[in-house]
């Protein structure tokens, strides 16, 4: 529509050149609106690709293929010969747009917009088009502004917003927190999800391998406007807390890595480390002790309390106290590390508490839930899991105790906070105030 519209604008443009990136350029804007609300980013590399890819496929490529598809109704052998240098060609160029795409080369994040953006953004992008067709500085250079008021409003608006939110982002079998502090002052990421592998015959193998990073951890980050992580806290050396990071690391910038060190380090694991190292990443092995504060919010290290663990024991145990609240991240520790823990934090609580080990019964014992005293539990687990997590028993746990229970399986979570106080619970679009968490 947009291109029908601005036909007679184009019609004006003196030269082809000019007219390939009217056509790109009026195509580009005219779809940002779409762009940003599936995807969450757009790239500006784009508006200079179009101009020399669409009239390669417009005007050489599309021809060619019908040239090639009535040769090969008379001479078959022909047509498959010269399919080979095209087909050759393809490939070529189309390798080499997607290392330019991978390579994030003017690709800006600007996070999913609200209705009320939008519509801002909808309307500058009419009152630009109207105003270019007419030939009006005045309003041009307005509808520019307009247009440089919304796209500031996205970036800068998470730096202004007095609440901050835990995720716990469904990855299925696997674990993946994210940690947004208020006025956008620290984000951190806790695992970031995995695909576990199993044995399986060849035709239950899928063509393109699938991973929790790519699909769900990327584009919740893009959709919330995170173009950068300033803790990614790798809990341990299992894949389903590690797997997804690799895209991750791709797609976002990540300023230090902590990692909690095992004595017996797996050769997938050391293979992580390595990429890690590979993108320049500091990585900071944990220790007890190890603390940092932003503004109101607290966080420790509580585990691993020594370095001669390995598994999950080996487990990053995270305290911290946000929206007035005191939350524990136990990782996948088990009930030994929970008795461990108990002992050198013997006064030890905490009002909100992810459950180890995505609720497997080895991990939150009662005397674990007695000590601690929540008042909810975090479970993420795997709908359908094949392990059975979470276990009854550990739902029965908690359940005796009066824990509310929030599992990934069921919904995703979503918890909302400012500098004093826990503002609400969200799980799949239902907003819940929890009255225990207020209290």
């Amino acid at each position: 529509m947009s291109l029908l519209l601005s036909f007679p604008l184009l019609q004006r443009l003196s030269s082809l050149p000019l007219q390939l990136f009217g056509v790109s350029a009026a195509a580009q804007t005219a779809s940002l609106p779409i762009i940003l609300y599936h995807f969450y980013e757009f790239s500006l590399l784009s508006y200079v690709l179009n101009i020399a890819f669409v009239p390669f496929v417009s005007l050489i490529l599309l021809p060619f293929c019908f040239f090639l598809f009535f040769l090969s109704l008379f001479i078959p052998s022909a047509a498959v010969l010269l399919m080979k240098p095209v087909e050759a060609g393809i490939r070529f160029l189309h390798d080499n747009l997607q290392v330019v795409a991978e390579s994030r080369v003017l690709q800006v994040v600007t996070g999913q917009p609200n209705v009320l953006e939008l519509l801002f953004l909808s309307v500058s992008l009419l009152f630009l088009f109207a105003m270019v067709e007419k030939g009006r500085r005045i309003g041009i250079c307005l509808a520019a502004g307009s247009l440089a008021a919304v796209f500031g409003w996205l970036f800068f608006a998470p730096y202004f917003d007095s609440k901050g939110a835990v995720t716990v982002i469904d990855v299925g079998q696997g674990d993946s927190i994210l940690i947004e502090l208020p006025y956008r002052r620290g984000v951190y990421l806790i695992d970031g999800g995995g695909a576990l592998s199993f044995p399986k015959e060849e035709w239950q193998e899928r063509k393109t391998a699938y991973d929790p990073g790519e699909r769900i951890v990327v584009p919740v980050l893009k959709s919330k406007g995170i173009r950068a992580i300033d803790k990614l806290i790798v809990t341990h050396g299992d894949i389903d807390h590690y797997g997804g990071l690799y895209a991750v690391m791709e797609h976002t910038n990540i300023h230090q890595v902590l990692y909690g060190r095992s004595v017996e380090e797996k050769e997938a694991e050391r293979h992580f480390l390595e990429t890690v190292h590979q993108h320049g990443i500091p990585i900071v092995f944990a220790e007890k002790g190890m603390a940092w504060k932003e503004g109101e919010q607290h966080f420790q290290v509580l585990a691993p309390l020594n370095n001669k663990v390995s598994g999950n024991e080996a487990s990053i145990v995270l305290y911290a106290v946000m929206g007035g609240r005191s939350w524990l991240f136990a990782g996948d520790l088990e009930e030994d590390g929970e008795k461990q823990v108990i002992k050198a934090f013997p006064g030890l609580k905490a009002d909100i508490l992810k459950a180890g080990h995505h609720g497997s019964k080895t991990s939150t014992s009662s005397t674990w839930v007695e000590q601690l005293q929540p008042k909810a539990a975090l479970l993420s687990s795997g709908r359908c899991s094949r392990f059975g997590h979470p276990h009854q028993e550990v739902l029965d746990i908690l359940e005796a105790h009066e824990v509310d229970i929030y599992r990934t399986d069921e919904k995703g979570v979503e918890i909302t906070f400012h500098d004093k106080d826990i503002l609400s619970i969200e799980q799949a679009g239902e907003v819940i105030l929890n009255d225990q968490c207020k209290s």
